[in-house]
């Protein structure tokens, strides 16, 4: 099933990230840098993101452990027995993971920001919060923080580039 999780993957950068950079380019006529597709500031970037896997990490090592995680992580079963397909997988989900990224902490956090301010972090963690519905209950609630601290994160940096390497980081650990 490979292939078709690269499809899915491939789909959503299409969707969640080409997709809304025509939009933002051609339609609203404003700077993709502008939602967030920049560097931003990478020293305080580099840093939080630091300090948030020094936090995550262990609660995922601890989190692996357990049943429920172990049988939905990876969401492919070869991907726990065959190292290629686990890398190809990985990268995969790199690809999708900089899409969901965009969507959230991009397009929707800095698009909603002058309207809305910092209460833009809550309205982006809702449907971040939705969407893990169904997984594990840990990380259903867990994704709460997660969505309020990704969302500073892209905030205060001015990029989701950092969102992107910490939520890799987690997914990849887990996996």
């Amino acid at each position: 099933y490979l292939i078709e999780y690269l499809y899915w993957f491939i789909g959503d950068l299409f969707t969640f990230f080409v997709f809304l950079v025509l939009i933002i380019k051609l339609i609203l006529k404003e700077k993709v840098k502008d939602y967030g597709l920049a560097f931003g500031d990478y020293k305080i970037g580099l840093k939080i993101t630091a300090i948030f896997l020094l936090i995550m990490l262990p609660l995922v090592w601890v989190a692996s452990s357990l049943p429920e995680f172990s049988k939905t992580y990876p969401h492919l079963p070869a991907a726990k027995t065959n190292w290629e397909i686990f890398l190809i997988f990985e990268a995969g989900m790199l690809i999708y993971m900089f899409a969901w990224e965009f969507i959230w902490r991009g397009f929707m956090l800095f698009g909603l920001e002058a309207k809305f301010g910092y209460y833009s972090v809550l309205i982006q963690m809702i449907p971040f919060l939705i969407l893990h519905n169904g997984k594990p209950s840990p990380e259903t609630f867990g994704s709460i923080i997660a969505g309020i601290a990704l969302g500073i994160l892209a905030l205060r940096t001015r990029s989701f580039l950092y969102c992107v390497i910490a939520h890799m980081s987690v997914i990849f650990s887990i996996d």
